[in-house]
């Protein structure tokens, strides 16, 4: 019998999003009103450790999608260093700030490694 493989599509921009709702809910309130952290992140290569300690099968793929970050961000940087991974940056439209492109090519991908796994795979 074949190794499982395990297939990862980040999305960093809504982990971080996400993230940071969770962790205000556990900070305390200022003056009655919650705040978003911004320092707040997310860490991938933790989370790929605990994946690879629980998980059995080989791990395929990962890909890691995002918006172009702010000149000090080091988040991409660090990724590149630490993880063998494709990294996919997407600059933000001009007129909504949206990420569409991020979607975009996550659900590409996606659709694109489950044709080429249901009809090329042996």
């Amino acid at each position: 019998m074949s190794q499982p493989l395990l297939f990862v599509f980040y999305d960093n921009s809504n982990i971080w999003i996400e993230g940071k709702k969770v962790n205000q809910n556990k900070s305390p309130a200022v003056d009655g009103k919650q705040y978003h952290d911004p320092t707040w992140r997310f860490n991938l290569k933790a989370f790929l450790d605990l994946l690879q300690k629980h998980y059995k099968g080989k791990m395929e793929m990962i890909n890691v999608y995002g918006s172009t970050p702010p000149p000090v961000d080091s988040v991409w940087q660090s990724y590149s260093k630490v993880l063998n991974t494709s990294i996919k940056i997407y600059k933000r439209s001009t007129f909504s700030g949206r990420e569409k492109n991020v979607d975009s090519s996550l659900q590409l991908d996606l659709n694109n490694t489950a044709n080429a796994l249901y009809y090329f795979r042996e």
